[in-house]
Formats: C-alpha cells, structure tokens, sequence
C-alpha cells in the first residue's frame, strides 16, 4: 500500500477518510509520506507502533500527523511506544478538544 500511494501522479489517496496502521513497521519518514497522500483522512489508528532506530526518524511524528490531516477526528495511538512524550499528549488533549484520542501509558 506505501508504494502504490506515495507513487508520484497517484490520486486514489485523497478518497481515504479512515485508516488504520495497526502494528506497521514502516520508518516516521514513511508513514508521514503516507498521510501526506492522503489529507482527508478523519480516523487515524496507529495501534503497537514500535521504532527504535534513527533512520527515517520525524522530530515530532504526532505533531506532524496533525498537521498534514487538517479534517482528523479520531486518532488511535495503544500500545505505540514511540508515542512515549507524556507532556506532548497532554497537551494534545487539552488543546484539541475536537479530537477524539486513545492512547495507553506504558509504565
């Protein structure tokens, strides 16, 4: 699916308005070239999302994902270790109170 939407001149993006990325091993990099194909997107679940390298890193992946879906509603982050900056969610969550989110704690 990564392939066929960040290929250049492909449209089919713009029609997905749900989209779950449930235990995806792609790099940040990636999964924000694949939001970028897809701006309408209003549901987002990005469940067990585990990255621990440094390659194909994003500075802030969650502050990213809301800037490119502009239209998203729900987002859906259990279980994603990498979601792991506490204060960025709270803040999330106090500031953007049209935003429907789950996320889990990891102690």
């Amino acid at each position: 699916m990564y392939k066929h939407l960040t290929k250049p001149g492909t449209v089919c993006g713009k029609y997905i308005r749900k989209l779950n990325m449930d235990g995806v091993l792609l790099w940040p990099i990636c999964i924000v070239k694949m939001l970028q194909a897809c701006p309408n997107i209003q549901e987002l679940s990005i469940i067990d999302y585990q990255y621990y390298g440094g390659k194909g890193d994003v500075r802030d992946l969650l502050s990213e994902i809301l800037h490119i879906l502009p239209n998203l509603q729900k987002l859906d982050i259990r279980y994603s270790r990498y979601f792991k900056n506490r204060n960025a969610i709270e803040k999330l969550i106090e500031t953007r109170k049209d935003l429907e989110i789950r996320v889990t704690w990891q102690m």
